[in-house]
């Protein structure tokens, strides 16, 4: 019972707990065939070659987990936009985000807004930094009709409205 659990026990346990997809057993090994094309793309940083196998695998990107940082598709993202292929690098954030489970771990729900902000940035698009804006006020208000906390979220919104006001002339 909960009585005799120690103090931090369910933080424990969320931090061991499995994240967890299945798939058809065809459905299965064509995705864990795109997956293993799309990481050794990425690792020989053959960009265009990863955003391929990438496209493969939309709405289905096995590998959503807060503790892995979604390293593989940030680094995809980044690497397309400072090769100037934005229209690729959005398609690549869409597709992570069809993939996101409906979860309240903020951290992946902010991904795809943060990802569209840096290339509103770094391609100095005010189109990206106004939906960035649009969705990080969206999520203030959804959360605090929850009665949850709004700070990491207020604080992006903050950067956005700044790096929307540097690029206005």
């Amino acid at each position: 019972g909960r009585d005799y659990r120690f103090k931090g026990e369910d933080e424990v346990r969320r931090a061991h707990t499995l994240a967890l997809r299945s798939y058809r057993p065809e459905q299965g090994r064509a995705l864990l065939e795109s997956y293993a094309n799309f990481t050794h793309a990425i690792e020989r940083k053959d960009f265009s070659t990863a955003h391929q196998a990438f496209g493969t695998l939309d709405g289905v990107y096995p590998d959503i987990d807060r503790r892995n940082n979604l390293y593989a598709p940030t680094r995809l993202v980044r690497a397309l936009a400072h090769a100037g292929d934005i229209a690729m690098a959005l398609d690549d954030i869409a597709i992570v985000e069809r993939s996101l489970w409906p979860t309240e771990d903020l951290l992946l729900r902010l991904w795809p807004t943060d990802q569209r902000r840096r290339l509103g940035v770094l391609a100095a698009r005010a189109d990206l930094l106004d939906s960035s804006i649009a969705e990080y006020e969206s999520i203030i208000d959804e959360r605090s009709k929850q009665k949850r906390s709004t700070v990491a979220v207020r604080g992006r919104l903050a950067r956005a409205q700044r790096q929307q006001k540097n690029l206005s002339p």
